[in-house]
Formats: C-alpha cells, sequence, structure tokens
C-alpha cells in the first residue's frame, strides 16, 4: 500500500511519444557516432565533426526533455518548453536519413562516397546552431519549465 501512495502519476501520451522521440534520435546519433569513428577513414571530418555536434546536442535535449517530464508539468508547459528539442531532434533525424541514404546510393550505383557527400559542409553548419540552439534557448526553456 505505501508504494501505491509515492507511484508517480502517469505522464500525459503526448509528452510520453515527443519523449520517445527525443531519446530515439539521440540513440541513432550514438548509433551513428560509433560507426563514424569506428570507420573515420571512410568518412570526411565535416561529416564527423557534423554527427559528434548532432548526438551531443540531442543527447542534452533529451536530458532536458526528461528532466522536465519528470518534474510534472502540463503537456501545454512540456510542449512549450521542448520546442527547441523537438526541432532540432527532427532536424537531426531527416539530416542523418539523408547522409545514409548517400551511403546507399553510392554502393548501389558505384559512385564514390566522396562525391555524394554534400551534407559535409551543410551538416557541420547544423551541427554549431543545434549545439548553440539547446545550450541557449533549449536552456532557457528548460529553466522556466523547471523553476519553482
Amino acid at each position: 500500500m505505501a508504494d501505491a501512495e509515492h507511484e508517480r502519476p502517469k505522464a500525459p501520451r503526448t509528452q510520453r511519444v515527443w519523449l520517445s522521440v527525443y531519446w530515439a534520435a539521440a540513440a541513432i546519433n550514438t548509433w551513428l557516432l560509433v560507426i563514424g569513428l569506428a570507420s573515420a577513414a571512410e568518412f570526411t571530418l565535416p561529416s564527423l565533426v557534423a554527427v559528434t555536434l548532432a548526438f551531443v546536442s540531442t543527447l542534452i535535449g533529451a536530458i532536458f526533455a526528461t528532466r522536465i517530464l519528470r518534474h510534472g508539468v502540463t503537456t501545454t508547459v512540456f510542449v512549450r518548453s521542448t520546442t527547441t528539442v523537438r526541432v532540432i531532434a527532427v532536424a537531426w533525424v531527416l539530416l542523418e536519413v539523408a547522409i545514409v541514404s548517400a551511403g546507399v546510393l553510392s554502393v548501389v550505383t558505384g559512385i564514390d562516397t566522396k562525391d555524394l557527400d554534400w551534407s559535409g559542409g551543410f551538416a557541420g553548419a547544423v551541427g554549431s546552431i543545434s549545439i548553440l540552439a539547446v545550450l541557449g534557448p533549449g536552456y532557457k526553456e528548460y529553466r522556466e519549465a523547471v523553476a519553482p
């Protein structure tokens, strides 16, 4: 009976779904970072830097979202306070699909991967922006959500 008294109420479905998206983005970035580091000779430096920045920014964002959810906020507050994190997570997932697609296209067509790596400079710019966004506006949204 004592356990039931201290049990946390279940978070609303919307919050749980978005939290899953944030952690999925962080997991994808972790996987890509491990692959990139394991076969660094096959990837361009800008792509490795971009994946590293993606990993860091989505991991920080997922941690912020988890802490906000555990704080027991309303769905409106959760959605408002994870706007920056949501944009970063979705953008990175879409960009990484494009990066992986270039690798698949390379295998299918026989074209060199470096000729298809259009994303290096773009991904590096997005990486820099995403880390600044999660540490700037993302952190501000987090602090506002968990403030007493």
